[in-house]
């Protein structure tokens, strides 16, 4: 921001009153004077003391105001004012009325103040007025009548043309004059009442400054910087006003403005052209004067509204020629992705014109060296979202390139890394046979795990590997199904569900008969009435032995069963099927353990009812939860069920006591005389003392888990 046209003028005060402090409510006339002389005005500023009970006591004083000419102020309204002690700034104060008489031995002062805000001299009292802030005082020693104070306070130096907040309220508001003295001492002991014995009067008040023109200045003028400017249309050239640092009580405004601009064609100027307008900050520059150049130069010059014409501004640098840009992958990199969802690039287009892009390229890559194509964007978007499926499930490559508004292509930018992870597509399901284990097969991109789903139930839950046939562990009835199958890739995603529908049918063997003998065991024979290489039993619907015998013996059934047997080939589902026959197994006459796994069998002859009582504790925890304003505990039952049965063995001599010391840690079965079945492990018995060597007693107890007997018929 510029200042010119520096000079010194001086402000006059036109108006003045005084306060008094004996009579606080008075108005006091306003005296005016429209010339430098106020001898006519009588303002008194004085100060009284009284002498009471041997202590100094302040009586009353006068203040007196002066304002300066509100014509004067208003035109200093849009210039730069500031007090420059350094050139003769100053307050000049020039003082009538009776010689000032000093009763007093301490040192007397008058204080120049600053009022605080603008006062109403007209009602002003000293109720209501203003606050002060002494900015120099004058020793009472200089206070004679005629005397001329020249005060030059420090508080309204400013820097530059600063046009300090003391400055203004001084000129705004007013000046106030008072006597000051803390402690005040009588020059006669036996005086009574003494201080100024007439009024000190200020008669004429004169504030000297320095005023300085305001030149308006250009910034952020547009475009600049060599920036790029279409040859092919019109140019919009901006500006703003600069910040104002120094004023005083309003700023100055752009009233007009002058804008001078040139082209050039082959480094050659076409001729200065000038553009004139008011007060609106943008200009235009038409085609026709940018047709074929190479480059724009421009500045302009801005005339305020107080007449002040500022300076040109530096000449701004523009190209019409658009050179290529720099493109740079800014999302995503270095990063997952999920190709599942739509991924959005961005890029930025750099180019020293600052003109934007006309269009973009991407390319992908899986190797970072060969390239494919992934997407062209027409415009100046600086994103693009790439639809999810797009991307498959690798580490990938991507890069951009954009154009100049010129239509010319920049440079590949670097290379981007990102890892794409998304759902393997639905495997595609060939169907290998239809017979009553039908086999299918697949084809699938990136599995890790697969799925198996017949008729709406997940098989084997999750088998991990990259197997790709599958062979139905069960055989199924005649008629329609439809199987599924999906696959899981390395990062945990699954594919769709691929289907294919199983038209099943069986070709039926032989017919097989069914004999079952029960005892405490089911013992099953069969005979077939063709060959099978392999047979299957089933109790109650599952498959609980594979065998290539006519017969099986079932150790651990009870109660009402069904038993059903299935011939079956090994290159073929096809099967024959034996009737369904249901009997019933109960307990014999003694306790008996079962090895499931090493087929012990050891019988427990004293461990019955008549000799020693079988334990069966079935227990269900409860647990028992405070709350807050109940006096009782509320109950939570667990879903969970705790089933032991156990008892005490005597084991006489020549009785299987070594047997039964083989079952310990075994998985068995324990079947009691009185009806109980419970398969666990033994695991807890304990010998007890002898009183007979001639016989063995052991405690022991079994709790019961979930057992499954369904075997794989594969296996």
């Amino acid at each position: 921001m510029g200042y010119t046209n520096k000079r010194s003028y001086t402000f006059y005060a036109k108006t003045s009153v005084y306060t008094d402090s004996a009579n606080k409510s008075t108005r006091h006339t306003v005296h005016t004077s429209p010339g430098y002389n106020q001898s006519t005005q009588t303002e008194p500023c004085n100060k009284y003391w009284v002498k009471a009970q041997s202590i100094i006591r302040e009586k009353s004083e006068q203040i007196a105001f002066v304002k300066f000419d509100a014509a004067d102020i208003a035109a200093m309204a849009k210039k730069a004012v500031y007090f420059d002690a350094s050139n003769n700034d100053f307050i000049d104060i020039g003082l009538t009325g009776s010689q000032y008489v000093n009763e007093l031995s301490s040192n007397v002062t008058m204080a120049v103040q600053v009022c605080k805000k603008e006062t109403d001299l007209s009602t002003l009292t000293y109720d209501s007025m203003p606050g002060l802030a002494v900015i120099d005082q004058i020793d009472a020693t200089q206070l004679y009548l005629g005397y001329t104070a020249n005060v030059k306070p420090t508080t309204l130096n400013s820097v530059g043309y600063a046009t300090n907040e003391s400055l203004k309220q001084a000129i705004i508001n007013g000046l106030a004059f008072s006597i000051l003295d803390s402690s005040p001492t009588p020059s006669s002991s036996s005086a009574t009442s003494f201080g100024i014995s007439d009024p000190i009067i200020p008669s004429r008040t004169a504030l000297g400054v320095h005023v300085a023109d305001i030149q308006l200045e250009a910034e952020d003028m547009s475009p600049s910087g060599n920036a790029y400017v279409p040859p092919d249309n019109k140019c919009i050239v901006t500006w703003n006003i600069a910040d104002i640092p120094y004023y005083f009580t309003q700023k100055p405004a752009q009233a007009s403005f002058s804008l001078q601009y040139y082209t050039l064609t082959d480094g050659v100027s076409n001729g200065t052209k000038t553009i004139s307008g008011g007060a609106g900050n943008t200009a235009t520059i038409p085609v026709s004067d940018l047709t074929g150049a190479e480059a724009l130069r421009w500045r302009i010059k801005i005339t305020s509204d107080d007449g002040i014409e500022g300076e040109w501004s530096a000449w701004q640098f523009c190209t019409c020629v658009d050179p290529t840009g720099k493109a740079t992958a800014i999302s995503p990199v270095n990063t997952i992705v999920d190709g599942t969802k739509d991924v959005i690039f961005q890029w930025k287009h750099v180019v020293s014109s600052g003109a934007a892009q006309s269009k973009a390229e991407l390319q992908k890559s899986t190797d970072g060296s060969t390239w494919t194509a992934l997407a062209t964007i027409d415009g100046t978007a600086r994103q693009w979202a790439c639809p999810a499926g797009t991307l498959t499930s690798s580490i990938k490559y991507w890069r951009v390139r954009t154009y100049n508004a010129d239509g010319v292509a920049g440079d590949w930018s670097d290379a981007a890394q990102i890892v794409v992870v998304s759902a393997p597509d639905a495997p595609q399901i060939r169907v290998d046979s239809v017979d009553p284990r039908p086999k299918i097969s697949w084809t699938a991109t990136d599995q890790e795990a697969w799925q198996v789903e017949l008729d709406g139930e997940v098989l084997g839950g999750t088998h991990y590997g990259a197997e790709k046939t599958w062979k139905s562990p069960m055989y199924l009835m005649d008629g329609s199904h439809t199987v599924r199958v999906r696959v899981q890739n390395q990062y945990g995603m699954w594919s769709n569900w691929g289907a294919a529908a199983l038209p099943v049918t069986n070709t039926p063997g032989a017919g097989i008969g069914l004999i079952i003998q029960v005892s405490s065991k089911a013992v099953v024979t069969w005979q077939a009435y063709g060959s099978y290489d392999f047979y299957l039993v089933y109790r109650d619907g599952e498959v609980i032995a594979k065998t290539t015998e006519t017969q099986y013996t079932d150790e651990i059934s009870l109660g009402s069963v069904t038993y059903q047997v299935r011939g079956c080939y090994d290159d073929s589902g096809n099967y024959g099927l034996s009737p369904e026959s249901t009997v019933t197994v109960k307990t014999g006459q003694y306790a008996t353990l079962y090895g499931i796994a090493s087929g012990k069998k050891v019988t427990l002859k004293h461990c019955g009812l008549k000799n020693q009582p079988v334990q069966n504790a079935i227990n269900r925890d409860i647990q028992y939860i405070f709350r807050y304003g109940s006096t009782y505990p509320h109950a939570e039952r667990s879903e969970f069920v705790t089933k032991k049965v156990g008892g005490t063995a005597v084991f006489l001599p020549g009785e299987d006591k070594a047997g039964f010391d083989a079952l310990i840690g075994e998985l068995v079965c324990l079947k009691t005389q009185s009806g109980e079945m419970v398969i666990g492990y033994l695991n807890e018995t304990s010998d007890v003392s002898r009183v007979n060597p001639d016989k063995s007693v052991v405690n022991f107890s079994i709790q019961q888990i979930d057992y499954t007997e369904v075997i794989d018929i594969d296996s």
